[in-house]
């Protein structure tokens, strides 16, 4: 045996001792402490770290902190004794793709040990596979996680102790653990998620679907909305992108966003010609003038029709919660690191930045409801639009053929004479039905009284000459 495998061999060891200590001494009246009260205090508050992931994973640094919480081994401790994980081969497998697991990361710092590296990658799949299991909307989570999908069990068990502490533990902020889950920073390759949870554990066999579609249904609670094509029996649901998810933020960027749409060319990406900082599009009451409409469309999206004298322009509604910026901020720092993946989310961002400069502009979008009314006032939306333009990093983007037709094709309309006069009318006399119903009958009234006169006339000339 090599001095490399019989190192490894004794490190594999070591780790066995880990992710056997953290829950050797639970006592079953751990489930009983639940407040913070001093005399009754949180088994949950005692812990001393109180992140989800431990370090930063897109980008690697000296400070790696796994070895000062014993949290994250009673993760990989409970997938091992309930899902049969086999921590040994699992190591093994990432061992074996470790130069591919690296490539996932921009840089390692100053201080990269293999050993850390690997124990983070292990941590942290066992977290995201239960966190996983936790909050999908396909099966019951708590059931398979907890074991009373195979029998009722006594809820003092060990198992029911051990999944409690982590259920409260994810519980205590689910919100704060699922905007985690989607910063770039906080990252994993997807394919070792992948491999653990079906090849080096039963959670495949149990569950029986596979861990892409339970991540699907993870964030349905948040904005923006799954895409209209990818929900279920769209047309884009079965078409997965080319080599499989790189992690879970790509999922929920595919998810989220239109398929084939805003895609960069490779020739583009490398010496682009068209950069974001050429993309315009008027405002939302400009655009109102020269007679366009605005409809909604689920997930992230935006396009123009043309239909001759009126244009549609279909948008996403914008949602705006305290999570709202954070996460178009993941979003876009994604399209910017995997620019293969397409710039769906930056065209629907600028096309918002451009369209609402006033609060007249939100009015007219939120009277469509592009814009929900979920107590933020005009004012509110713009400032958080103008948080949205300073995340485009306008000048280093390439701007996709699409996007630059689809300005080209509002600007198009815009500036055409008849879909002026067309908006001009329908401003002044259709914006109001009453002024509208009064014009009707104005110009009914206008040929009554012309074909009142005709008549009159022709029957006063064939009158006449008969006398």
């Amino acid at each position: 045996m090599s001095n490399d495998a019989q190192q490894f061999e004794e490190w594999v060891v070591n780790i066995g001792d880990k992710h056997n200590e953290p829950f050797s001494n639970i006592p079953t009246e751990s489930l009983q402490a639940s407040t913070d009260s001093e005399e009754n205090p949180s088994i949950f508050t005692a812990c001393d770290d109180g992140r989800l992931i431990y370090f930063r994973s897109y980008y690697l640094h000296p400070d790696f902190g796994l070895r000062k919480s014993c949290r994250g081994w009673q993760f990989v401790a409970f997938m091992r004794r309930w899902f049969d994980l086999d921590v040994g081969s699992y190591l093994e497998y990432i061992q074996e793709k470790e130069h591919i697991a690296l490539g996932y990361y921009r840089e390692k710092g100053s201080f990269y040990s293999k050993e850390v590296f690997r124990e983070y990658l292990l941590i942290n799949s066992c977290i995201l596979v239960f966190v996983i299991l936790l909050f999908q909307n396909v099966q019951d989570g708590i059931e398979i996680l907890s074991g009373t999908k195979e029998k009722r069990r006594d809820p003092k068990d060990q198992r029911s102790i051990e999944f409690y502490i982590l259920y409260q533990y994810i519980m205590e902020d689910s919100m704060k653990i699922k905007l985690q889950m989607l910063t770039m920073d906080y990252q994993i390759p997807w394919f070792l998620v992948e491999c653990m949870y079906k090849k080096h554990s039963n959670l495949s066999e149990l569950v029986g679907t596979p861990i892409n579609e339970l991540a699907f249904s993870c964030f349905d609670d948040l904005y923006p909305g799954v895409h209209r094509s990818k929900v279920h029996g769209g047309t884009g649901i079965g078409t997965l992108p080319p080599g499989g998810f790189k992690h879970l933020l790509h999922i929920f960027h595919w998810t989220r966003t239109p398929a084939g749409k805003y895609q960069g060319e490779t020739r583009s990406l490398l010496k682009p010609t068209k950069k974001m900082d050429n993309f315009y599009v008027p405002t939302a009451t400009d655009l109102k003038l020269s007679a366009t409409v605005f409809e909604k469309h689920a997930g992230i999206h935006v396009s123009f029709h043309d239909r001759r004298l009126s244009g549609v322009m279909e948008i996403a509604p914008l949602h705006i919660f305290k999570y709202s910026i954070s996460i178009y901020n993941e979003l876009l720092e994604f399209e910017r690191g995997y620019m293969d993946c397409g710039f769906p989310v930056t065209a629907y961002v600028a096309c918002i930045v451009y369209l609402l400069h006033t609060e007249g502009d939100v009015r007219i979008l939120r009277a469509n409801g592009i814009i929900p009314s979920m107590g933020n006032d005009e004012n509110d939306v713009l400032c958080s639009v103008k948080e949205l333009k300073e995340l485009i990093c306008w000048d280093d983007i390439p701007m996709s053929d699409d996007l630059y037709d689809f300005s080209k094709k509002v600007r198009a309309h815009h500036e055409r004479p008849s879909s002026k006069y067309y908006g001009e009318f329908k401003s002044r006399y259709c914006a109001n039905p009453w002024i509208a119903i009064s014009v009707v009958a104005g110009v009914c009234l206008f040929f009554l009284t012309f074909f009142q006169s005709v008549i009159q006339a022709v029957f006063g000339t064939l009158s006449y000459l008969k006398h």
